[in-house]
């Protein structure tokens, strides 16, 4: 063979050999930018599902995605209210930073979104059901369906919103409860009319059960399920009373269930903290950005800049990480009695800056609540602790102070327990440094807009 011959053949072997390292790390390198399918619920505590312990609901999709991929125990929104709650989901910014505080309120102009921030990475993003956000510059979401973006040659990030388990309770007619049966939680006052309202808020998530079920059966047929990072969560809590328009967990938490195959390890659990102002940041990563670099369209970040309020908690969903944020933060401006709260993993901080106020509501005179309220009043006359619940309720104290480690139904005030002094000092320290960098006062915001 001649000289040349020998190099060629030389050059062949190694391009070659290149060739197979190059596929061999890509093969086991970073994965492709995942499509992403967001499902959020509206108005559904984070407990009320089978995988997070309710024993009662009927929730089998739920809870075989959560057996596929990774349920987060400690998940927040920063605002018990539905659109505070979907504006900061979608912009990754607190609710004063961003603007949208009160119910029925929109972000300021000139706020980016998730839309904006994907769009640039080479991403469709689409939004269909519940909307209850502003401005539509902000909110530039395409309206397309799952199958059709399916379809498509580009990475998608699809948002579905159901309107289950929101009020009125109307939908899971097929499904049967018994309500007798039912255990009740704590945080709520055992009466028949509470059994019966849980019996038709059951049916809800039911329903919203079998819609979950539906999105994941087009990805498979699509044969989109391996390569798409399916998030569930349960948004802000429900109507119910300690829950919804609350700084209490049963408000503030949510259910947050993250399936993706071959990059989320199935069947795995984390007590990680993670907020919904983390979900954008993470995204963001997850697409090949940097969201250090994101310009949010708001002043105000914790840095001086224009970033994000949350940060990415990629590491956690891939398993190389265990913690994440150790505060979450909640504000509540609406109705009558404003509250604002600071929470680590063992401890719960409430303040109500309008102490003596009452809180009144609305929307407990419609289907459900209105004769729960109504059985709990009765109960009150006659039973002492159902009358220091109601109490707690109607006129909060001017602080609450909770070891939510060891009492998760926030029950017992510590706030004048001498040997909680020091917490107390500590969370009233954290909560006014956020207030201060969010540029908020303590005050009440104001309903603007319809509501939606």
């Amino acid at each position: 063979m001649s000289k040349t011959k020998t190099m060629l053949a030389q050059a062949a072997v190694l391009f070659a050999c290149l060739m197979s390292t190059l596929t061999a790390a890509e093969n086991t390198g970073s994965p492709k930018k995942p499509n992403i399918v967001l499902i959020v619920a509206d108005d559904m505590s984070w407990a009320d599902v089978g995988c997070y312990g309710n024993q009662d609901v009927k929730t089998p999709t739920l809870d075989a995605l959560a057996k596929e991929g990774l349920r987060f125990t400690h998940c927040f929104t920063a605002t018990a209210m539905c659109a505070p709650t979907r504006q900061q989901l979608y912009t990754g910014l607190f609710p004063k930073r961003n603007g949208a505080v009160a119910n029925h309120t929109k972000v300021h102009p000139g706020t980016k979104s998730v839309v904006h921030h994907l769009e640039a990475l080479g991403y469709t993003v689409a939004l269909q059901g519940k909307t209850h956000f502003g401005p539509k510059t902000s909110f530039p979401f395409k309206n397309a369906s799952l199958k059709k973006l399916c379809k498509g040659e580009k990475p998608f990030a699809y948002i579905f919103c159901s309107h289950n388990p929101h009020l009125p309770w109307t939908e899971g007619k097929n499904i049967s409860y018994d309500p007798a049966s039912f255990t009740i939680p704590p945080y709520l006052l055992d009466t028949p009319e509470t059994r019966t309202a849980l019996s038709m808020y059951y049916k809800e998530i039911s329903a919203l059960d079998q819609q979950v079920k539906k999105f994941l059966d087009i990805l498979k047929t699509a044969n989109k399920d391996q390569d798409t990072l399916v998030l569930f969560t349960s948004e802000q809590g429900s109507a119910f009373p300690r829950a919804k328009w609350t700084c209490y967990d049963m408000g503030l938490r949510t259910a947050l269930i993250a399936r993706w195959p071959g990059q989320v390890q199935a069947g795995t659990v984390t007590d990680a903290m993670v907020r919904y102002v983390d979900v954008v940041p993470t995204l963001v990563e997850l697409a090949g950005g940097d969201p250090k670099t994101i310009d949010t369209g708001r002043d105000g970040a914790a840095d001086g800049g224009r970033g994000f309020d949350g940060f990415s908690f990629a590491d956690v969903l891939k398993g190389t990480k265990k913690e994440h944020a150790e505060w979450t933060y909640g504000i509540q401006t609406n109705p009558g009695v404003p509250l604002r709260s600071v929470r680590s993993k063992k401890y719960k901080y409430i303040l109500n800056t309008k102490p003596g106020a009452e809180f009144t509501c609305k929307a407990w005179g419609k289907l459900g609540p209105k004769e729960t309220l109504a059985s709990w009043h009765a109960l009150a006359k006659k039973d002492n602790t159902a009358k220091s619940a109601m109490d707690e309720i109607i006129t909060p104290p001017k602080e609450m102070l909770f070891a939510i480690d060891k009492d998760p139904y926030e029950q017992n005030n510590l706030v004048h327990n001498p040997e909680y002094e020091q917490v107390l000092k500590e969370m009233r320290e954290q909560l006014a440094v956020w207030m201060k960098q969010q540029a908020d006062n303590g005050q009440s915001g104001k309903n603007k807009g319809k509501k939606k």
